[in-house]
């Protein structure tokens, strides 16, 4: 089904987000909020362990951002474009370039990034910067297009038609200077402003191509402006990939009758605020396990003779015998610890 638009002009007015949030929001933003607070202490996580997860982040954010719009290549042609600085002449290796050069513009520099129109068209022109597609580079689309789903089966389904292309100019113009207005005041959460920016934006649709990779690179960009550096470590287009029957499901239940203002923001913020938990959690799992090395050595490290699992587990209240075993099984095959003795009686001492 396509939504007709007529050629009349919406307003942006983000006041409304302050009577937005019902209890089950309300639970969320609080537990992000804890989250958050508790990785801002990496204390237990090696920094050898951190710079991994950085550079995990950042291949998967470049796969799956593309992965999402049919735009795949090697794992091996990948790794070298984002690690190796290698060049290939395929488009959707230009493309991937191109995205991991606006992605690491964000990393670097996403404080001196302001939210404008200009800014923008900037951050489009240099994801096309490799690209054949010159005609698209850095410039609103001048013909009015669509916002489909793909399945699967590469089958196509139009779900929204965006405004006229007349008025991408003004509109986005518009959510900019509604946002940083919002922002600046500090009364609605940013982790409500955020995702009704991005929605907007896709509603929108101001380019030919390339809507949904900067949408989700923006999404970056104003969660790490905002303090919230989870997608440093994880990446947050890798959980939009992984939940991406229902990104498309929330995108269409929140843009019904957005040409006319009437729209919903909710089922999309909800869905916004799901992703960002499931990066929290993915982050707390990967700091839990090296937390257990961590205090799996230090015991080791102050025991005077080679301890068993039932002595090492009674050390380690908090961690379930299984885990245990678990970790110390990894351990041992990394060549950290030494196994004296079989079964029952095997103890365990460092290296």
């Amino acid at each position: 089904m396509i939504i007709m638009v007529k050629k009349e002009k919406r307003f942006f007015d983000y006041s409304f987000l302050k009577n937005i949030i019902n209890n089950e929001i309300n639970k969320k933003l609080k537990q992000i909020y804890e989250l958050n607070g508790l990785i801002n202490d990496f204390s237990n996580i090696p920094e050898q362990t951190k710079n991994t997860l950085i550079k995990n982040s950042i291949f998967q954010s470049v796969t799956s951002s593309n992965k999402i719009e049919n735009i795949v290549s090697t794992t091996n042609k990948i790794e070298n474009i984002i690690f190796n600085n290698k060049k290939y002449t395929g488009e959707n290796e230009l493309e991937i370039q191109g995205y991991n050069d606006v992605l690491n513009i964000i990393l670097n520099n996403f404080d001196n990034i302001d939210i404008t129109k200009s800014n923008i068209l900037n951050l489009h022109n240099q994801l096309y910067k490799y690209s054949n597609k010159t005609y698209l580079k850095g410039k609103f689309k001048e013909m009015n297009n669509y916002i489909f789903s793909i399945d699967q089966n590469n089958y196509k389904t139009v779900i929204f038609e965006p405004v006229d292309h007349s008025l991408v100019d003004d509109y986005i113009t518009k959510i900019c200077d509604e946002y940083n207005k919002r922002n600046d005041e500090k009364i609605i959460d940013p982790l409500i402003l955020i995702p009704t920016f991005i929605l907007d934006f896709l509603c929108i649709h101001p380019f030919s191509d390339g809507n949904g990779r900067i949408s989700r690179l923006l999404t970056n960009c104003l969660l790490f402006q905002n303090d919230f550096m989870i997608n440093k470590y994880i990446s947050f287009e890798k959980i939009i990939e992984e939940n991406l029957n229902q990104y498309y499901f929330t995108l269409r239940k929140s843009s019904t009758n957005w040409q006319y203002s009437q729209n919903d923001y909710l089922p999309f913020i909800d869905y916004f605020l799901d992703c960002l938990i499931i990066s929290y959690n993915k982050l707390i799992d990967v700091n839990k396990k090296d937390y257990l090395e961590n205090q799996i050595i230090e015991i080791l490290t102050t025991s005077l003779i080679p301890l068993s699992t039932k002595e090492i587990s009674e050390r380690l209240v908090s961690i379930s015998r299984r885990t245990l075993e678990r970790k110390l099984k990894v351990l041992l095959e990394q060549n950290k610890i030494k196994k004296v003795g079989q079964y029952k009686n095997a103890k365990y001492k460092l290296t």
